[in-house]
């Protein structure tokens, strides 16, 4: 992800050239056009590649502009977002859009279906994020549950896209917590649901999978913070615009107690008393 180091100032020094930086700037830039400064805004707030070099385009420039002025930025961009995301290795599951541009924002990461068939699921992998459309599957969803790995919620659907929340198992909400919530507020999402599972994906276009895959990027950096981890980000199609909610435990999923099940069980293998095998044998013998 490129993003501008958000300790360094924006300072203006004429209306057309900027400087990142106070007294002891780190950048200097001597012409910066409109459209430069809404590359600036956006950077500011991080971006992937892919979106930078799409938002470059939108706004006239060529390739050659967009990657010079990159160039020009250089110094004062964040060098510390990859090995954040370096120390996590991640697998995309689900046959959503944009898994090309999640791909592109993470380091460390590989296709589920890179996996060999027969071997399930690789000893290595801290957290999973599917990626599909309209919603996702109990079954996927419960894949990764099942073997207590975190996993990031992604769905396209012909209004933009939502990314969230993290499911860290037994301590943020899961896919079933949504489901139910949904079957709460509409009586008929049951049927609706079933017939969204294999529905053809809706159209997408690079802007909106490249903010999806910003926010992604953005979800896995803040994995240590639970309220954001159950934050599910909303961004729309006609404009990217973005708005938030956070996700509910529901009362009937009982995914909740998943964390309570593993200290239960590990509490009670550490009561065990060992087995007198020794003194079993000895007394038989006897």
């Amino acid at each position: 992800m490129l993003r501008i180091k958000p300790h360094l100032p924006l300072v203006w020094r004429t209306p057309t050239s900027c400087q990142l930086g106070s007294i002891a700037p780190v950048v200097i830039l001597t012409v910066v056009s409109p459209s430069h400064e809404r590359l600036l805004t956006a950077l500011f707030d991080g971006l992937s590649r892919v979106t930078y070099d799409a938002l470059a385009r939108q706004r006239g420039l060529s390739r050659d502009d967009a990657d010079a002025f990159l160039a020009a930025l250089e110094p004062a961009l964040d060098s510390t977002l990859e090995p954040a995301l370096a120390s996590c290795a991640v697998t995309i599951a689900g046959n959503g859009p944009g898994r090309g541009e999640i791909r592109h924002v993470l380091p460390n990461v590989h296709d589920d279906t890179d996996v060999p068939a027969g071997t399930g699921i690789p000893a290595q992998e801290t957290l999973a994020v599917i990626v599909e459309s309209y919603l996702v599957s109990g079954e996927m969803a419960g894949r990764w549950l099942r073997r207590d790995i975190p996993h990031l919620l992604v769905t396209f659907d012909e209004e933009g896209a939502t990314v969230g929340p993290l499911v860290v198992p037994g301590r943020i909400p899961c896919a079933h917590c949504l489901d139910l919530h949904q079957r709460d507020a509409d009586a008929s999402w049951v049927a609706i649901a079933s017939q969204l599972v294999h529905r053809p994906h809706p159209p997408s276009t690079a802007m909106l999978r490249g903010a999806v895959a910003t926010e992604v990027s953005r979800m896995l950096l803040d994995r240590e913070q639970p309220l954001r981890c159950a934050t599910r980000t909303r961004i729309r199609a006609s404009d990217l615009g973005v708005s938030q909610s956070v996700s509910e435990f529901h009362p009937d999923c009982q995914c909740r107690s998943l964390q309570e099940n593993v200290i239960a069980l590990a509490s009670r293998r550490e009561s065990r008393s060992p087995q007198p095998t020794t003194a079993t044998v000895d007394s038989q013998r006897a």
